[in-house]
């Protein structure tokens, strides 16, 4: 078997990995399991649905578990869970394929676990398929006696407001109103929506029991009618999951639920989040479809101007945010006579160097080439700018720690470095919405371009404040000429609708006012790679 480090960077362990609430949480229902089977008189027989980096199989292990089986559809994460195990002395036996396989690849272990422990929810909970993973598992795998961890989900909804997102799914062309019922979620992280309010009390959407007597009573269908306040923006859906006993419930819930709330707020997660549903001013009545890997709102009566059922219907709100925003409007109506716009902004986001491409250097003449005559460009062009910026929650999500709830994971954190840091050359890459994570701008904008395709350069960054630089930023800077004088740069990194290319330090530095460090940039024929090459101290174990 072959390691596909590609596969390893898409799965989204690095954030699950420093999820302490998460890992704390399993942990202790897993120990809470294996007593209860113990005191039966029962060896304890374990199936690890999903294994990923073999976490909960360790788990299970230590805890005094007999015998301890783990599978993954992925075989590059059973190697890696395989070293995983071996450097922290666990015996597992570890099955490369789908657990919905085993009964007949394996057909010894049919109705063999008195344990069975998975973690296969996403954002909608339902998304990765829990529902036929635990219904083949309960029918094939389970022992009669068989202890699911996790036990039970709940799911939840509250109405919610937000003035700055009413521009995100509603606009005003001439007289008509043009909105949308974004019947398809938005996974979006609210710690930072100052005027997110929360209305309403929270409801109970539906609750799930893994069990025979839980599969029995169904887990898909509709909720009832749900009536919404008159100035809902939308709702808000999250769920809360109880793994095994006391103490071990797992929650979503977003952190402004208001004082009479019993959700408690768990902390900043990447790799979950609340799931926000735009509805439009005339839809005051709702249901909440749940229906095998996904979970639907469903408007009772759709609005008359709203827009449904198109392919694009996910990213209409970042071009209702984009046709909204005041700001822009403006320098397009600055600019000169009859020219032609240029979006600032393509919802399917693209990267700074194809925004570089599209435009011509701030030093010549921008002009549309693909009208005759040539018209003049609305903006005019566009320069990329670095900066450097302390944000551990951005780190958190690339970079994994060494242990989790001592175990160690270095074979895994090990692999992710050596894949950023040796086989390309780079920081790691990804793009973001900025506003979305707490962080400090550590430097000034320093302005990239001129670049050239399948070149490199140097810059220096002066840093402005004392901190840790953990992530580097390539943001577009906008430059719109009215007839007189040209303006300053417009940077959009602080709109919702906005993303920015990121690239994590896979060794944080530290840095001190007034410092300045160097900066390679290579610029290949789709992407930017960044690295600090000055020789600043290293943060070991920052997380």
């Amino acid at each position: 078997m072959v390691i596909d480090t590609d596969e390893i960077l898409t799965n989204g362990h690095e954030g699950m990995l420093h999820d302490h609430v998460r890992n704390r949480c399993y942990k202790r229902a897993i120990n809470n399991a294996v007593k209860e089977i113990h005191a039966r008189g029962q060896s304890v027989r374990v199936l690890d649905i999903g294994t990923g980096t073999g976490l909960l199989a360790i788990f299970a292990y230590q805890a005094g578990a007999e015998e301890v089986t783990a599978c993954d559809y992925s075989e590059t994460m059973i190697i890696v869970a395989q070293q995983i195990a071996n450097i922290n002395g666990a015996v597992i036996t570890l099955i490369n394929g789908s657990s919905t396989s085993l009964h007949t690849t394996h057909p010894h272990l049919i109705g063999y676990f008195n344990l069975i422990i998975s973690e296969i929810y996403d954002s909608p909970l339902v998304g990765e398929g829990c529902l036929d993973t635990y219904r083949h598992a309960l029918t094939y795998l389970a022992a009669p006696d068989c202890i699911m961890v996790p036990e039970q989900a709940t799911l939840y909804l509250q109405p919610f407001s937000c003035p700055s997102l009413n521009g995100y799914y509603r606009t005003t062309e001439g007289d008509s109103v043009v909105c949308t019922n974004l019947v398809q979620p938005w996974e979006i992280h609210t710690e930072r929506m100052d005027d997110l309010e929360m209305l309403g009390e929270v409801l109970t959407v539906r609750e799930w029991r893994w069990s025979m007597e839980g599969m029995e009573e169904g887990w898909e269908g509709d909720s009832g009618v749900i009536s919404l306040p008159t100035n809902a923006s939308g709702v808000l859906i999250w769920w809360s999951s109880t793994l095994f006993g006391p103490g071990t419930t797992i929650s979503i819930a977003p952190p402004k639920l208001g004082s009479k709330s019993d959700h408690q707020y768990q902390g900043f997660r990447e790799h979950w989040m609340p799931l926000l549903y735009f509805l439009c001013d005339e839809v005051k009545k709702i249901t909440v479809s749940v229906i095998e890997l996904e979970i639907s709102i469903n408007p009772v009566q759709a609005c008359s101007t709203c827009i449904v059922g198109m392919d694009y219907l996910p990213l209409l709100p970042r071009f209702l945010g984009l046709a909204n925003d005041s700001q822009l409007q403006q320098l397009y109506k600055a600019g000169p006579p009859d020219s032609k716009h240029i979006p600032c902004f393509s919802s399917s986001h693209i990267s700074s160097l194809d925004y570089y491409n599209h435009f011509p250097s701030p030093t010549t003449a921008a002009t549309s080439t693909t009208v005759s005559p040539p018209v003049p460009t609305t903006p005019t062009s566009v320069d990329l700018y670095l900066c450097a910026v302390e944000c551990p929650q951005l780190h958190r999500t690339t970079i994994p720690p060494s242990t989790v709830e001592g175990v160690d994971v270095r074979p895994f954190t090990n692999l992710v470095k050596q894949y950023h840091g040796e086989l390309r050359g780079r920081e790691a890459l990804n793009s973001i919405h900025l506003w979305e994570y707490k962080h400090t701008i550590l430097s000034g904008k320093i302005r990239l371009t001129p670049l050239e395709k399948n070149g490199s350069k140097s810059v220096s960054l002066e840093i402005k404040e004392d901190g840790i630089i953990t992530n580097l930023l390539v943001i577009p800077g906008f430059w719109f000429e009215n007839n007189t004088a040209p303006q300053q740069p417009v940077f959009l990194e602080d709109r919702y609708y906005s993303k920015v290319d990121c690239w994590t330090v896979i060794e944080p530095k530290k840095v001190t006012k007034g410092d300045e460090i160097r900066v390679r940039c290579g610029v290949g024929e789709e992407e930017i790679n960044l690295s600090i090459v000055d020789n600043l101290s290293n943060q070991p174990g920052y997380s």
